[in-house]
């Protein structure tokens, strides 16, 4: 099954809370429940004969990410991105437009404790014709993985702003890596997102590669077969009440077949 998301808001129906805290402080509703998830993490790897997967070590243990396994399903999603001067939408300056791209294997809807690996793609201008951009970061082979040694925040921005940049990468120059972990209220319609993130530590060994780029044209559309393998690290995100490395992962290789529009 091929999924393709023409919209490219961050957990539709999920609240993070991150996007509300202004500063680097835990937050102790936060480190309680993030807390009780790192201690509960099951890694393993169950296979199928799925053509999308991913597959990587953590910490040199096998874990991967196969479509159907737990009702995964492969999602590319193209769409626009916007930072606001304020954790308000309503009253804060949108900065940054753009359209963004994002990769992962997850069960749809979300559920409860159904961690994944989330690949953002960089960034690029509106207007852009969606598959030129493609087919010019395709043409890329060796790619770099955003650290925090990547963010450098300006003097004249605000707290929220500054906070967007350090935790979000603002304008993505480089791909990201994050480690999500839904964290889904039993019997309510919300929750929030806990992560750890290539973002908040440095990178200096890390890399993504297009090891195969196939386009084809078929009848409903252009499609990407690609083999794509990366290494970083992922930090905990200082608000969970943990710092420094989560896992290192090595050997991650995506082999996916995607979906592409034009918008």
């Amino acid at each position: 099954m091929r999924t393709l998301i023409n919209a490219f808001l961050c957990f539709s129906g999920i609240i993070s809370l991150f996007s509300c805290l202004k500063d680097d402080v835990a937050n102790p509703s936060l480190t309680r429940i993030y807390n009780g998830m790192m201690d509960s993490l099951v890694f393993n790897c169950v296979t199928n004969n799925s053509t999308n997967l991913l597959t990587l070590k953590m910490d040199g243990k096998d874990v991967c990410y196969y479509e159907g396994i737990n009702d995964r399903t492969l999602n590319f999603s193209v769409g626009s991105k916007f930072t606001t001067s304020s954790p308000s939408f309503s009253n804060g300056q949108i900065r940054d437009a753009r359209m963004g791209a994002s990769l992962n294997i997850s069960h749809q809807p979300m559920q409860n404790r159904e961690h994944f690996i989330y690949l953002e793609f960089p960034d690029y201008n509106i207007g852009v014709d969606t598959l030129q951009y493609l087919d010019s970061l395709f043409a890329i082979n060796e790619n770099e993985i955003i650290g925090s040694e990547d963010i450098i925040v300006p003097s004249n921005f605000s707290d929220e702003e500054a906070y967007a940049l350090k935790y979000n990468g603002g304008f993505l120059k480089k791909f990201k890596v994050n480690f999500k972990i839904p964290h889904i209220n039993p019997g309510a319609t919300g929750g929030l997102v806990l992560e750890s993130s290539s973002l908040f530590g440095p990178q200096e060994d890390s890399y993504l590669k297009f090891a195969k780029v196939e386009k084809t044209r078929e009848k409903d559309g252009t499609y990407y077969n690609l083999e794509i393998d990366f290494r970083c690290k992922l930090y905990h995100h200082p608000q969970n009440g943990r710092s420094g490395l989560f896992k290192e992962i090595t050997e991650g290789k995506y082999i996916v077949k995607i979906h592409a529009t034009r918008r």
